[in-house]
């Protein structure tokens, strides 16, 4: 959980301390996330695919080509993106044996970082029945969920940045993906940086939310590591969260194949 100076937890869940508790997030995955890891070398990595996978999986060709580069709500990503992610014929799925379920939806106040739940959470069709009998007022979608997906109207919200591709492996290497915001708070005119103000806060906001969501699943779960994915219009991240931090991979575009 978010710890204070003194290394005590901000009253656990509580959600009327979720905008604290994000801002905390946000500071401390500064010194403890890593990155950006290659795509491929992160699935080589972490998640290999196996012969079965690929017996009984849909092609992915064109598998997104819905999901805008960018939207004016979020609903406008995550609708033709859970309709992909759970397409399916009779003997092959997207995502065989595995259920997205927007679970946003369930929650009573959605715009409310204390009582949101993430955009899209992945379940066992088993665990995904138990969720559906629950009290939406409950949790419970983050002691059954796999991993979750969560989104953003587009690009210019992501967090983190990646080094230009032309630069050298020395400059590469030294490049901080953490975004920057060189803003002027000097400018006795307010209109020009006010915009950077806001977009600067919402990416925070944002962040901070889909960190706690980390948090709350290993309060929940017994985990030693957990997947996220950060969708940005058609520009996705995968995270690989361990209980000492995070592993980010570089941006790609999921309407493209990878190279």
């Amino acid at each position: 959980m978010a710890l204070d100076l003194d290394s005590n937890r901000t009253a656990g869940l509580d959600p009327l301390l979720a905008m604290l508790r994000g801002r905390q997030h946000v500071e401390a995955a500064m010194d403890s996330t890593v990155g950006p890891m290659p795509v491929k070398l992160f699935f080589d990595k972490f998640l290999p695919a196996g012969v079965k996978a690929r017996n009984t999986q849909l092609s992915p060709k064109d598998a997104f080509k819905r999901v805008p580069q960018r939207a004016n709500s979020v609903a406008q990503i995550c609708n033709p993106l859970a309709s992909a992610l759970n397409r399916k014929t009779r003997s092959k799925a997207r995502c065989p044996g595995y259920v997205f379920a927007k679970t946003n939806e369930r929650s009573i106040r959605p715009e409310r970082l204390g009582y949101a739940k993430p955009h899209i959470c992945c379940f066992t069709p088993e665990n995904l029945n138990h969720v559906a009998r629950a009290d939406p007022d409950s949790r419970i979608e983050l002691g059954y969920a796999e991993f979750f997906i969560q989104v953003v109207k587009g690009p210019d919200y992501d967090f983190f940045q990646d080094p230009d591709p032309s630069a050298d492996p020395e400059a590469a290497q030294k490049h901080d993906m953490m975004r920057q915001f060189p803003i002027d708070y000097s400018d006795p005119d307010p209109s020009r940086y006010q915009h950077f103000v806001d977009q600067h806060e919402a990416i925070n906001r944002a962040f901070g939310l889909h960190i706690a969501f980390a948090t709350e699943i290993f309060a929940r779960q017994h985990r030693v590591f957990l997947y996220s994915v950060s969708v940005a219009g058609s520009i996705a991240r995968f995270f690989r969260w361990e209980r000492v931090g995070c592993i980010a991979t570089g941006a790609f575009e999921i309407r493209a194949k990878l190279p």
